[in-house]
């Protein structure tokens, strides 16, 4: 049985969380589960270009704030 790694990966949508996830998807076979509030300096675009070309089923965007609790 294979145990893949999978990461919560926080600020995914920012300047440096992206090219974080780029060279992560690049360099391991981790999944990555990055929930995103949208409501900083982040951006949509910057997590597509980040997964462009990549297996996007390891990613997962949940939008979320995390100062909120989950429901």
């Amino acid at each position: 049985m294979e145990n893949k790694k999978r990461v919560l990966l926080t600020g995914a949508s920012g300047f440096f969380g992206s090219h974080l996830l780029r060279h992560l998807l690049f360099n391991t076979d981790w999944e990555f589960i990055c929930p995103c509030s949208w409501t900083h300096k982040g951006t949509p675009e910057r997590v597509e270009n980040a997964i462009a070309g990549m297996d996007k089923n390891r990613v997962t965007v949940i939008t979320h704030d995390l100062t909120a609790p989950f429901t």
